[in-house]
């Protein structure tokens, strides 16, 4: 195992972008971290979507309720199942979701 130094870039006022670099054999890990919070991420992406939806107060509002989302997916989401009644169902048991996503998980553990 090698460690490598930590560098940092600002890119934005909200991310402080640091590359923790650790190498074992032809794998590289590197830490994106939040200069806001103690949040730690993969990719860069992650750091930008986090910053943006939990530091900057974006909010999605529902226009139905009073609920508010911090991403947009959220809100899409709430609205399919509290309003729609989108659900996915389990064939081999009582198991439902919102999320096919999770129905998929379900069915790779039983």
């Amino acid at each position: 195992l090698r460690m490598s130094s930590v560098t940092t870039v600002d890119q934005s006022p909200l991310a402080k972008i640091s590359f923790d670099i650790q190498q074992r054999g032809f794998q590289r890990e590197m830490k994106f971290l939040c200069k806001e919070c103690d949040f730690e991420s993969t990719s860069k992406s992650s750091l930008l979507t986090h910053c943006e939806s939990i530091h900057v107060g974006g909010r999605f509002k529902c226009k139905e309720c009073a609920n508010q989302f911090t991403q947009k997916f959220g809100l899409t989401q709430h609205q399919k199942s509290v309003f729609m009644g989108i659900k996915y169902e389990c064939k081999q048991c009582d198991y439902e979701t919102t999320r096919k996503g999770y129905l998929n998980r379900h069915h790779q553990s039983v």
